[in-house]
């Protein structure tokens, strides 16, 4: 319904919106997905910067950027599996597990250095 009527009103003579308040809780369905690879994804760009800064080691860096990824990966088949629909918490939850993730790789790869 949201996005027929911004098609509508994209499509009329004079500049419009359409305005509700049901709209409030579509709003954030129309761009979800994009924005949660796009949060996972800047995520280990920065987990990529942020320990090779700190091992100076691009082996040990991509080894905890791999783990870190297959946490990612292995969450969202598990969401999958569960029949778990992606929502605001099933992303902070994946969120947290990037954190937990990269403290837990990075305390790994930095003992073997």
């Amino acid at each position: 319904m949201l996005l027929d009527m911004r098609k509508i009103t994209d499509k009329g003579p004079v500049e419009t919106f359409s305005y509700s308040a049901r709209y409030f809780n579509y709003e954030s369905y129309v761009v979800f997905n994009q924005e949660a690879i796009q949060n996972v994804v800047l995520a280990l760009i920065t987990v990529f910067v942020v320990i090779l800064c700190i091992t100076g080691n691009i082996r040990i860096t991509l080894f905890v950027l791999i783990c870190v990824a297959l946490v990612d990966l292995f969450l969202f088949a598990l969401l999958a599996w569960w029949d778990v629909a992606l929502n605001s918490v099933t992303i902070i939850n994946i969120v947290i597990a990037i954190g937990l993730a990269v403290d837990y790789s990075a305390h790994i790869g930095h003992s073997y250095l």
